[in-house]
């Protein structure tokens, strides 16, 4: 299982660190248009840390990306 896992870590590191650079101060992403893919980008970010639990890496993007989706609710 883990060389199989192995196989894919590059591209997966490459995955998360683009999403990370796409998101901006306010917890939003450049290029989510909408609150659909706003949610799923903020999806990947937390599922993310589910898996890794990368408290450094992950916690404060996750958390402001969280936070923007809950300020942004009617």
């Amino acid at each position: 299982l883990e060389e199989k896992s192995a196989k894919y870590h590059k591209t997966v590191a490459a995955g998360v660190k683009f999403l990370l650079e796409q998101q901006r101060a306010n917890g939003t992403f450049q290029g989510a248009a909408s609150v659909r893919s706003h949610s799923l980008a903020t999806l990947a970010l937390c599922e993310l840390y589910g898996m890794t639990r990368d408290k450094k890496l992950l916690i404060a993007p996750a958390q402001k990306a969280v936070n923007h989706l809950v300020s942004a609710q009617g």
